[in-house]
């Protein structure tokens, strides 16, 4: 993770430096930028010297135990995220009896946003628990009564 934090910044830092970018301006113009991007480009390479490589998303999942929710959940999030076509037809295509239109605005109502709102509770109060139990966190029963709350939401208790 601390390798993949490193890169997501030089590449932040890297496109900060072309003095390109004006979200980036702040950054552009931080005297130490030189020294910023050494730096971190100095432990980028000690880290991949020992060894460190980054994990693809689907590694992170693994290790965590899981696997059900990055071949389901996560996906869909991702597929919402980023329109994909499964995204694109939900989002602006109703079906009728004779076939379908093409719906540029498509009114949205609450039930229609609730999976995802569910499917993202689900995906952090999940990770919660793994994160807590994993570290024996003073907290760890708090969090284990936010899943009972959930479950008793979504009418699974």
């Amino acid at each position: 993770m601390e390798l993949g934090h490193i890169r997501e910044w030089l590449k932040i830092l890297h496109e900060a430096k072309t003095g390109k970018n004006e979200y980036l301006t702040a950054i552009s113009e931080a005297p130490d930028l030189d020294a910023r991007i050494a730096e971190w480009t100095k432990q980028k390479v000690a880290l991949e010297n020992k060894g460190h490589r980054s994990l693809k998303i689907e590694q992170k999942f693994q290790r965590a135990g899981m696997e059900k929710e990055y071949r389901s959940q996560y996906n869909s999030l991702c597929c919402d995220a980023h329109n994909n076509l499964r995204a694109l037809v939900d989002r602006h295509i109703e079906m009728n009896g004779e076939g379908f239109e093409v719906v540029y605005y498509k009114a949205y109502t609450p039930d229609d946003s609730a999976v995802h709102v569910g499917t993202n509770a689900e995906l952090l109060i999940r990770a919660s628990q793994k994160f807590h139990d994993f570290f024996k966190s003073p907290v760890t029963a708090e969090v284990a009564q936010y899943r009972a709350e959930f479950d008793v939401l979504r009418g699974e208790a």
